[in-house]
């Protein structure tokens, strides 16, 4: 199953993500999610290090793999992935999407 969700309030500036429920493989989920039009010359994804109401650190971040990001011609953009749990994007003006597998656990 291809789950499809939208997080945001316009419809401009909306996030698109593709969750392929079927296709899990070696206990990954590939995710793929459309950014709203960015207009900066580099963007940094950030994945939490904690949730909300809890005081231990869960480190999200390392449970990430093949972090890509993608033009709308499917050209992999450059990207670097820091000591924690950040990636930043170059050239973030052309970007379309971005994919990446997240282990279970």
């Amino acid at each position: 199953a291809l789950v499809t969700g939208f997080i945001g309030s316009f419809a401009q500036d909306h996030y698109r993500v593709h969750l392929d429920l079927a296709g899990i493989k070696d206990d990954r989920l590939r995710v793929m999610i459309f950014p709203p039009k960015i207009t900066t010359d580099s963007v940094t994804w950030v994945f939490a290090n904690s949730v909300p109401g809890t005081y231990e650190e869960h480190f999200w971040h390392r449970m990430v793999s093949n972090f890509r990001a993608y033009d709308a011609s499917s050209v992999e953009l450059p990207v670097h992935r820091s000591p924690d749990s950040m990636f930043v994007v170059a050239r973030a003006q052309q970007l379309r999407y971005v994919t990446y597998d997240l282990d279970d656990s």
